[in-house]
């Protein structure tokens, strides 16, 4: 065995286009172990999501933003909020779930980690916050996403796997 062939190889260095100089990665992902993981992860996951689909009131709180949208912070480094709202779900018609069904679908035909399929799932998520909780544009923008995405997606999985809602949900 010469000298280079019997160096180890270093995998958590990429190569230059980004790729593990072994496939350590993908022997790894085909283990027992590492399958039971991702089971009880997505398992936990969904269990969160059909918990948090079953909810009919969203409390968000809304920061100051500057005229990029980005928030703005005070002289202790906290983002400012400005205000905080809760609000309430409201059903959704057979053509609103149509049309979140179609914009799904338009996702999953957009080339993975590309532009489009970025600003597709902005859209649904956006469409989403409007039609079932009425936040508007503004209100869309300014808030925590990574609160309201997580709620989104909760209410997403409720719409497709049809988890009743809590007792007296929707007033008129």
């Amino acid at each position: 065995m010469s000298a280079e062939e019997d160096r180890e190889v270093d995998d958590s260095v990429p190569t230059p286009r980004g790729e593990p100089l072994t496939d350590i990665g993908r022997q790894l992902s085909n283990t027992p172990a590492f399958s039971s993981y991702i089971s009880e992860v997505y398992v936990g996951r969904q269990r969160q999501l059909n918990e948090q689909g079953k909810k009919t009131e969203l409390t968000l709180e809304f920061f100051k933003v500057n005229s990029d949208g980005h928030p703005v912070f005070d002289d202790d480094g906290k983002i400012i909020v400005e205000s905080k709202k809760t609000f309430r779900r409201r059903p959704m018609t057979v053509k609103q779930v149509q049309a979140i069904e179609d914009l799904r679908a338009q996702i999953n035909k957009a080339p993975a980690n590309s532009k489009s399929a970025s600003d597709l799932m902005l859209k649904l998520y956006a469409t989403l916050a409007l039609w079932v909780f009425g936040i508007n544009k503004e209100q869309f923008e300014s808030c925590d996403f990574k609160e309201l995405s997580f709620d989104m997606d909760a209410v997403f999985t409720n719409i497709i796997s049809g988890v009743p809602l809590q007792a007296g949900s929707f007033t008129t």
